[in-house]
């Protein structure tokens, strides 16, 4: 009995500490080698010398609605001209997500432990960082990360802050908590377009909630439901998306909406055959959270149903597949599989399972596999597969592992570094025209940076321009390039 109250429990807990502790050795270490690609200068070249207001009200009048993603391009270390800077944000990224995650479901579970809150918040991060479609998307690629990741954190804090709203008693916390839901949820609706589903449905949900259960906040509820459905107003009446939208209609042909159905369906597809193969991880994670939290889950269970618990499951599931229309709508004519749009789906999908598979699993198995011996191998062999799979499977924190031991990491870094040094020492010449050329990137560590990047003889030239007005210097070109600004510009009048 000792065994298996005290020394069994604590095995698992200290397994799972050092899976998170391994897993994070290696995200902090693909952070701090993580590099700006050109589209992160570009994004914050315009709020460094045009300052954060300028810069976030051209960007709503001319591309996009994202009006809480704008400002944060003026907010880092770029925007200040820091750019050695730019690993803390990653390193900040992760934390923030973990933190972001913890703080959810403390106000979803209060009455559970907050360091086993904590170790599962991490433990999550370190399977959907390993299963991530794209990591860079999500973490090391900054402008990319405030988009794709920001979007779930902001959305976590809000409903974190308006769980803690609904049952203060204290006057003065419950003012405070219900201008934070405000602030949460304006910043949360600003991120990306791919969420406003989300978050319509989420004020829908929560509004029958208030209505059939706890009138007694409805009335202040409503002021919060009201904000939401205007920032979504504000969103989507940025000129810039209208720009955005007709910029791309002369690529749609007649059965444009019928093609995006297909393609959707067939990406999706190819995307869940994907995770398919790495399934045993969601439910090892899912089974994890049960032992943890079980009576949660149990509780959770019983006031909803399996019919419920399945519905609920399929309508979450289906809802965020109907979000990637906000990217199909628009982008739909592009051929190439959106992994960016998945690592963010993915991260839904991720968070829907440990809510409610658990809960799925309480309910339909026999209580003799929930009891203390079956419960401990199960919980044994769900370590063990984590272990394994992060340690030698293939996933995104073994290929920056892989990275790391072979030396990939430090080059890049090396490179970035004398990239930079050659940008400097062209700013700084007596010449009238400055000039930068630079060596093109070698062997790239694809498990932490992501292109765009300057391409050969100008390919792309709106990324050299990129570096060129975040380091204000007048040219910057790859060594070999046979084509100048010059030259470039007369063959494309």
């Amino acid at each position: 009995m000792s065994l298996q109250k005290k020394f069994f429990p604590n095995l698992i807990y200290l397994s799972l500490f050092f899976l998170v502790a391994y897993g994070f050795s290696y995200i902090f270490i693909g952070s701090f080698h993580s590099q700006a690609n050109a589209e992160d200068l570009s994004l914050c070249a315009a709020p460094l010398h045009k300052g954060l207001i300028n810069s976030t009200i051209d960007i709503l009048r001319k591309y996009d609605g994202r009006y809480f993603t704008n400002l944060l391009h003026g907010l880092n270390p770029l925007a200040f001209g820091f750019i050695t800077g730019y690993k803390w944000t990653t390193i900040f990224t992760s934390i923030f997500g973990v933190f972001s995650l913890f703080f959810f479901l403390s106000g979803l579970v209060p009455l559970a432990n907050r360091l086993k809150l904590l170790l599962f918040s991490a433990l999550f991060f370190v399977c959907n960082y390993s299963l991530s479609s794209s990591l860079a998307h999500q973490l090391f690629w900054m402008v990319s990360s405030f988009v794709y990741s920001y979007s779930w954190y902001f959305w976590l804090i809000w409903l974190g802050t308006l769980f803690r709203w609904n049952r203060e008693k204290k006057p003065g916390w419950r003012i405070f908590l219900f201008v934070l839901s405000h602030l949460f949820l304006i910043a949360a609706v600003g991120i990306n377009e791919i969420f406003l589903l989300l978050h319509a449905f989420s004020l829908i949900a929560l509004y029958v909630y208030f209505y059939k259960q706890n009138r007694e906040n409805i009335l202040a509820f409503q002021s919060i439901f009201i904000t939401g459905i205007f920032s979504i107003i504000f969103f989507l009446s940025q000129p810039g998306i209208s720009i955005r939208f007709g910029s791309f209609e002369t690529l749609r042909p007649e059965n444009y909406y019928s093609l995006i159905f297909l393609k959707s369906l067939n990406h999706q597809g190819k995307e869940w055959l994907r995770m398919s193969t790495q399934g045993l991880v969601m439910l090892s994670m899912s089974y994890l959270a049960m032992v943890l939290f079980k009576k949660f889950y149990q509780d959770f269970a019983l006031k909803m149903g399996k019919a419920k618990l399945f519905l609920t499951l399929f309508l979450v599931l289906f809802g965020l597949y109907l979000s990637s229309f906000a990217f199909y709508i628009p982008m739909g004519h592009e051929e190439f599989l959106p992994i960016r749009i998945f690592s963010t789906l993915n991260f839904g999908f991720q968070l829907a399972f440990i809510i409610f598979i658990p809960s799925i699993i309480l309910a339909i198995l026999p209580e003799k596999y929930l009891a203390s011996k079956t419960k401990m191998a199960f919980s044994l062999f769900a370590v063990l597969s984590l272990i394994t799979f992060l340690h030698f499977g293939n996933n995104n924190i073994h290929n920056i592992r892989y990275d790391f031991e072979s030396g990939k990491l430090k080059l890049f870094s090396e490179q970035m570094s004398h990239r930079y040094l050659l940008i400097e020492q062209a700013k700084n010449t007596q010449l009238c025209w400055k000039k930068a050329i630079v060596p093109p990137l070698q062997n790239i560590p694809y498990s932490i940076y992501s292109p765009p990047d300057i391409q050969e003889n100008k390919a792309a030239f709106y990324w050299n321009n990129a570096y060129e007005i975040y380091f204000q210097i007048d040219e910057i070109s790859l060594e070999g390039d046979s084509i100048g600004d010059a030259q470039y510009v007369m063959q494309n009048l």
